[in-house]
């Protein structure tokens, strides 16, 4: 994997800010001291793109507006499962759009995920649905959000405020 320059650093957190068109793009780097014209932007990001640092474009939405007010983070331990049980506890889980992340984890759990619902029995449904699977299952549920973020920590951030 190559290293990257300041210009690949800045691009990504351009679009992980907003995605824009690369003579947006251009414009920006300009104001950072960059000259590189739309087509070297898009050139740069074709790159970034191919080598894997960008996965993929989303849209962000808003839960609440969705109907999904609840964040919970489960902690699951899986116990004295066997092998073939985890993994179908892996491939259940995994393919369950309620799941918003799934990380395997060190602690007192072996598991933690995050799933959004609407509401309270749908919580506990969720933590219904997982028990045959598991060990130990504790829920979680996510007050007020102070922050939310899909923005990795770049190095050139404090100076594209």
């Amino acid at each position: 994997m190559r290293a990257l320059d300041e210009v690949d650093y800045l691009l990504l957190a351009f679009l992980q800010k907003k995605v824009v068109r690369p003579a947006q793009l251009s414009e920006k780097l300009k104001k950072h001291g960059h000259e590189l014209g739309a087509n070297a932007c898009r050139k740069r990001i074709e790159d970034l793109e191919r080598e894997g640092f960008i996965k993929r474009y989303v849209a962000i939405l808003d839960p609440a507006e969705l109907d999904l007010f609840l964040a919970c983070f489960i902690l699951v331990g899986i116990g004295e499962k066997d092998e073939e049980a985890v993994r179908v506890f892996k491939e259940k889980f995994l393919a369950d759009d309620r799941v918003l992340e799934f990380h395997e984890v060190l602690g007192r759990c072996d598991f933690l995920l995050k799933v959004r619902v609407s509401n309270n029995e749908q919580a506990l449904q969720f933590s219904q649905d997982l028990k045959p699977f598991v060990g130990t299952v504790e829920t979680i549920i996510g007050g007020k959000v102070h922050k939310e973020n899909t923005e990795l920590p770049l190095r050139v951030l404090d100076t594209i405020k």
